[in-house]
């Protein structure tokens, strides 16, 4: 595993930890909050596939490795981001 690998899949982990300690408090809060926290959280990774990761020229050897793999299933041609999908406002 290369250096970018391994700092990729890191940060995949911490932030899978991140979530999950946020759930376990969540669902000690509200559960409506919980449920609703849930419903993103399934929705959330297929949103960022579809409109970051599978627009990306780096699929093949992604540095998070899942996503640049789960990213290869849709078809879109990699290109360049738009002002939204990179997060920039005018």
């Amino acid at each position: 595993m290369k250096t970018q690998q391994f700092h990729g899949v890191t940060s995949l982990i911490m932030v899978l930890i991140a979530t999950l300690i946020g759930l376990v408090v969540m669902f000690m809060t509200s559960w409506l909050n919980w449920a609703n926290l849930l419903a993103v959280m399934a929705l959330a990774p297929q949103v960022i596939l579809r409109a970051y990761c599978a627009k990306c020229p780096c699929q093949a050897h992604c540095a998070h490795i899942f996503p640049g793999k789960a990213a290869l299933a849709f078809s879109r041609t990699p290109g360049p981001y738009t002002l939204l999908e990179n997060g920039h406002q005018r």
